[in-house]
């Protein structure tokens, strides 16, 4: 509990973020397969002021013009490239909402140890990780949704993030 709170304080402080703001992460080496191009979208969509999305990892080249575009248009999101595992870990902890609407990653996992709330791509196996603590996307449509939902505090974030904590355990 220690190291998670100094962490996630740390981190944030670090981002300049407040307490009420909402932090996303997306991470790994971003394909059309991530989906990032959806997040973006999505994201870009849903003007919350409250809002931030961090970006680690890489822009592959399939998506790296059209996201880099995207990318620029927002003072909210913000892509930091790659990180070591230890920062990665504390961006997770910093993080209240982890994006992952393509494919599957151990980070996921990792994510669900640092109390995020999971957008999790709908395939078979995700199910579990977002009973109650989390939702299963299929398109931008989905992300839209889920980030609406957030915007209109129709969720409990904080009881949600205490539930993936409890998963993972």
């Amino acid at each position: 509990d220690g190291e998670y709170h100094a962490l996630r304080e740390r981190t944030r402080q670090d981002l300049g973020l407040s307490d009420d703001q909402v932090l996303f992460l997306q991470s790994g080496k971003q394909s059309a397969s991530k989906k990032l191009l959806d997040t973006l979208n999505a994201f870009i969509g849903n003007p919350d002021p409250r809002f931030r999305l961090v970006l680690v990892g890489s822009l592959l080249d399939d998506i790296r013009e059209q996201a880099q575009a995207l990318i620029d248009t927002d003072d909210r999101i913000h892509f930091l490239g790659w990180k070591s595992p230890k920062e990665l870990r504390a961006l997770l902890c910093g993080a209240d909402v982890y994006l992952q609407p393509g494919s599957q990653s151990a980070t996921m996992q990792t994510s669900l140890c640092c109390r995020c709330v999971p957008v999790l791509e709908d395939i078979e196996g995700h199910g579990i990780y977002t009973e109650q603590n989390g939702w299963l996307v299929n398109d931008q449509e989905d992300i839209t949704s889920v980030l609406t939902k957030i915007s209109s505090e129709l969720v409990n974030l904080e009881a949600m993030a205490g539930k993936s904590e409890k998963l993972s355990k």
